[in-house]
């Protein structure tokens, strides 16, 4: 069986496309860092920056339906590190 050729990564120029940011504040960042994660998708990217000040995730999308779903999927991580909080 021939092995799958992988498909490359999205280059998205800050100029292009759409762009969301989500600040987290100080009190914030140690709850939501263990089960943020970044990435770089077919058609976004998700980063991650971590201050003193608190944490900023940026994401950047070549269209509206690639950035609904990564938004969609830092905000399931958000839930997820607010559930686990209460516990």
């Amino acid at each position: 069986m021939a092995a799958k050729a992988s498909r490359p990564k999205p280059k998205i120029q800050r100029n292009e496309g759409y762009t969301c940011s989500i600040a987290l504040p100080e009190s914030g960042s140690a709850r939501y860092g263990t089960v943020l994660h970044g990435g770089k998708y077919k058609r976004s990217v998700i980063s991650i920056t971590r201050t003193a000040a608190g944490t900023t995730i940026e994401i950047r999308a070549l269209d509206a339906t690639a950035l609904r779903a990564s938004v969609n999927s830092v905000l399931r991580d958000l839930q997820v590190a607010e559930a686990s909080s209460k516990i």
